[in-house]
């Protein structure tokens, strides 16, 4: 928890902006926060992030995926649970909708309980913890 402490959580207009580089003036400010490093990406504005790229911008999936995928290697940079980021966005990658995975590696529990198909459908195999279609 003290690494934590240390990290400045960064919101989605920032982390859209770091993506889309399509302000000169606040990619500057965004690089040398960058350059600063201890950046955290909060697991809610994932989420929110490929709600804009998706939604407002109107990107197609395989681009939002390439985007979100790029920011688990910046430097500087830092995930919520990156282990079970990379398996949410691996998991958007093949169809599955990134909230729904979020939901899945928020809870810390042993099992995600959902009465959506969808989502245990993408879910996959090999989730982290057990989903379980209920009914």
């Amino acid at each position: 928890m003290e690494d934590l402490i240390a990290l400045r959580s960064i919101d989605t207009n920032i982390v859209v902006r770091l993506l889309l580089r399509d302000d000169p003036k606040q990619s500057a400010l965004i690089d040398a926060l960058v350059d600063q490093g201890d950046l955290l990406i909060p697991l809610t504005v994932l989420v929110e992030t490929e709600w804009v790229l998706r939604g407002v911008y109107k990107l197609d999936r395989q681009t939002v995926s390439n985007l979100l995928f790029r920011l688990t290697g910046i430097e500087g940079v830092n995930l919520q649970d990156p282990p079970g980021v990379r398996w949410a966005l691996e998991r958007h990658a093949t169809g599955a909708d990134l909230a729904d995975m979020i939901h899945v590696i928020a809870s810390d529990t042993d099992t995600f309980l959902t009465f959506d198909r969808k989502l245990a459908s993408g879910a996959g195999d090999n989730p982290r913890q057990s989903v379980v279609l209920v009914g």
